[in-house]
């Protein structure tokens, strides 16, 4: 199977949330890819496109076409309520607040196939919007815990 990860940016949420999930999905034969941005080889031949916190207008259009287009399984990564951001968060607030980014966020989730989430009272919060969700908690190698701390 042929799994592209589309990763929000380069931050920690894209190593636990999608990294270390294709990294395993690698470890049992599957092809994975994780990128910020989608080639065009891997939008035509994916068997799932897993789309991590898709919401800019034009990144919104091209998952609307793919689901149109109903050739790859569309699984919508979120890890936190995007849609509740409080206003005293003022950097989330500024992206997450406005209308156009809340509304292509509730269309996403509305024509994936499937939304991952990382705990059940998001996933309640999603399942009024598609209710086919699950819950994939946070998780990193137990390895790491006994690394020493970065200086």
């Amino acid at each position: 199977m042929r799994i592209f990860f589309w990763s929000a940016d380069s931050s920690g949420c894209s190593y636990y949330r999608c990294e270390l999930a294709a990294g395993e999905l690698a470890t049992r034969g599957h092809e994975t890819l994780v990128s910020t941005s989608m080639p065009a080889e891997w939008m035509h031949t994916s068997d799932v496109i897993v789309g991590q916190r898709v919401c800019q207008p034009g990144a919104t259009l091209r998952w609307q076409q793919l689901a149109q287009q109903g050739r790859a399984r569309l699984v919508y990564e979120i890890d936190d309520d995007l849609l509740s951001v409080d206003p005293s968060n003022v950097q989330a607030w500024a992206f997450f607040g406005r209308a156009e980014i809340r509304a292509n966020v509730i269309r996403n989730i509305k024509v994936s196939d499937l939304v991952a989430v990382s705990t059940e009272p998001l996933a309640e919060v999603v399942s009024n919007l598609n209710p086919n969700v699950t819950v994939l908690p946070n998780c990193v190698p137990g390895s790491l815990l006994d690394a020493p701390p970065a200086l």
